[in-house]
């Protein structure tokens, strides 16, 4: 057979299997997300969600309404072609941007390199495990002190697995990403919607005095 039609219908026939695989994959994470949204009562939707936090990217496989008396939003995420999921709290307050996440060697390595400003919490034998541990990014650092209060890093240092924490407008996010993490099955949902109010209560779970005003929880 003439290379000149073997080679294009070779190449056709690949496209052909990568669109299928494509969308046989997508059309496997809808049904996962369909079935996750009526076990717990969550709307979905299947399109990209647009969203003020350009953090998102481009996210699909929306989840969102009320779970356990909170506003919750839950949906898959490509950004800069990496897949994360993200969980989703909103509280009502606007405030700056936050980010704690565990120090490894590529935050070890920017931070040296001076990509990554981290706040460093010193004083005690916890603050000094936790600065050691995690990473803090926060341009309002008077703001990143009273998010990351004793309590908080107490939590932080005995859930060392749990995804980044992100805080940002109206928002408390868990930041699940599958490079770290792995791909997230559906059973899973739950519990990080658990774990995302648990670490909501735990940050805002005390009033406090004076600024910056901070959320408590009701």
């Amino acid at each position: 057979m003439n290379l000149l039609v073997v080679v294009p219908l070779v190449v056709v026939v690949f496209v052909a299997a990568c669109l299928l695989f494509a969308w046989r994959m997508h059309a496997g994470r809808r049904a996962v997300f369909q079935k996750v949204g009526r076990r717990l009562g969550l709307s979905y939707a299947k399109g990209r969600y647009r969203d003020t936090t350009a953090l998102y990217g481009y996210p699909q496989h929306v989840l969102e309404g009320t779970f356990e008396g909170r506003p919750v939003k839950v949906f898959e995420a490509m950004r800069r072609k990496q897949a994360s999921i993200y969980f989703v709290l909103k509280h009502g307050r606007n405030m700056p941007r936050l980010q704690i996440f565990p120090e490894n060697w590529t935050a070890k390595l920017s931070k040296g390199l001076g990509g990554i400003k981290d706040i460093s919490f010193g004083g005690d034998a916890v603050s000094q495990e936790f600065s050691r541990t995690f990473v803090v990014q926060c341009d309002d650092e008077r703001f990143a002190r009273a998010v990351c209060h004793q309590r908080t890093m107490q939590y932080m240092l005995g859930h060392l697995d749990m995804p980044s924490v992100v805080i940002e407008g109206d928002q408390v996010m868990l930041w699940w990403d599958y490079r770290t993490h792995g791909v997230l099955k559906g059973q899973n949902v739950e519990p990080q919607l658990r774990l995302l109010i648990e670490v909501f209560n735990v940050i805002f779970g005390r009033v406090q005095e004076g600024p910056p005003p901070l959320p408590t929880t009701v």
